[in-house]
């Protein structure tokens, strides 16, 4: 018996970049990126000397034609996408593969981080700077403690002094009236013992 069953015929694919798999999809290259790490679209990491990078595997005939003098010749397409180019396929990638997609991540981060740094650096400067303000500001304080404290004991000494020469004009205005009293006894008696011998010696003058 003879088969007579028609071999599948192979499916061609042209291997494009992500920016002309944008345009002949009608989607912009990150919506690409997005299906390819979800694996909606059938992609592999080609290594060059220059680097890594995606190219997108599409059917030929489907928006895609065959090479032509070693260049893809991508015709313009509606802003449709393509059924086949949403079912889930197999996403391949070389081992050991860089990821250029994520530099201009890496380098915002090392940005964000640098300016950060500076950031951190400018208050540590004023950190810095204000305790050293602080600092001072103590050792004002400080000082003019002191000096409140040496004006304090003097007032308590001069508060001293002046209860010892209160005290001493008390003790003298005492010792004055004591005196004084004294004196005018004193001058009572002499004025007393006068009349006395003027009035026994009047007598003997009158006759």
């Amino acid at each position: 018996m003879i088969d007579t069953t028609r071999p599948t015929p192979r499916r061609r694919t042209r291997r494009v970049g992500i920016a002309e798999a944008a345009r002949i999809l009608g989607v912009s290259g990150e919506t690409v990126r997005r299906r390819i790490h979800a694996g909606q679209i059938e992609a592999v990491r080609e290594v060059r000397p220059q680097g890594s990078a995606w190219r997108v595997v599409l059917p030929v005939g489907r928006g895609v034609e065959a090479m032509r003098g070693g260049h893809a010749t991508p015709p313009v397409v509606s802003r449709q996408e393509p059924a086949d180019a949403t079912k889930a396929t197999r996403v391949e990638a070389t081992p050991g593969a860089s990821a250029p997609d994520l530099a201009p991540v890496v380098a915002a981060l090392a940005a964000g981080l640098a300016h950060v740094s500076g950031r951190l650096d400018g208050a540590a400067a004023e950190l810095g700077e204000a305790r050293r303000h602080i600092r001072d500001q103590a050792e004002t304080i400080g000082r003019q403690g002191a000096e409140l404290a040496a004006e304090r004991e003097r007032g308590r000494m001069y508060h001293a002094e002046a209860e010892r020469a209160r005290d001493e004009l008390a003790s003298a205005e005492a010792f004055r009236r004591r005196n004084s009293r004294r004196l005018t006894i004193t001058i009572a008696l002499v004025v007393a013992a006068t009349l006395a011998i003027v009035g026994m010696l009047a007598p003997a003058w009158v006759r």
